[in-house]
């Protein structure tokens, strides 16, 4: 994916397709559904203002593309440490964060049968980074409620997801050697002697 144009390509434009329109929110509690006015709509559109909220779906969902999952962190200001779950005070959503298969790993599976939740994860432990500059991270146990988990292509399980590129990597493979070989023939056939 970062040194393959072509994945990156396969792996970027079904996110890019998606998010290129943007979802319009509709409120059920209001006379006129589609009231930019209500409650609900300005508080909406504040938060996708003010945190840059397709940008941050978009780059969930090719997070998610690039490996069998992808999840958005969504800090809560309710006051809690993102090991619990979120609290009842939570009354708005202070940062998002991205993060692929590589810096997420899912914890505990539920596996209590009669559970709604059933199969699905009960943590994630997540790396955060502790400063941009020296790469090192933390890692964080996270509550599920405080996390969306994305995966596409799922078959078996409701957690983890087909890669993007798992069906066209022979492909691609095979367009690299293409391209490759035309480069070296070249070069063999300019100077024989």
């Amino acid at each position: 994916y970062i040194r393959g144009g072509i994945a990156k390509r396969v792996v970027e434009a079904k996110a890019k397709a998606t998010w290129r329109g943007r979802p319009e929110l509709i409120d059920p509690d209001s006379k006129d559904t589609r009231d930019s006015e209500s409650p609900l709509m300005t508080k909406w559109a504040s938060m996708v203002k003010r945190l840059n909220l397709w940008h941050y779906f978009e780059r969930v969902d090719k997070l998610a593309g690039i490996g069998r999952f992808g999840g958005l962190l969504i800090g809560f200001n309710d006051g809690r440490s993102l090991d619990q779950p979120v609290g009842k005070q939570a009354n708005d959503v202070m940062y998002l964060s991205a993060y692929s298969e590589g810096d997420m790993n899912v914890g505990d599976i539920d596996g209590n049968v009669k559970s709604p939740r059933y199969g699905l994860p009960e943590y994630y432990s997540v790396a955060m980074p502790v400063s941009p500059k020296s790469g090192n991270s933390q890692h964080h146990n996270v509550h599920w409620s405080r996390v969306i988990h994305v995966a596409d292509g799922l078959m078996t399980d409701e957690v983890y997801g087909t890669p993007r590129l798992e069906a066209v990597y022979n492909h691609v493979e095979d367009m690299l050697k293409v391209v490759g070989s035309s480069g070296e023939m070249f070069y063999r056939g300019a100077f024989p002697g």
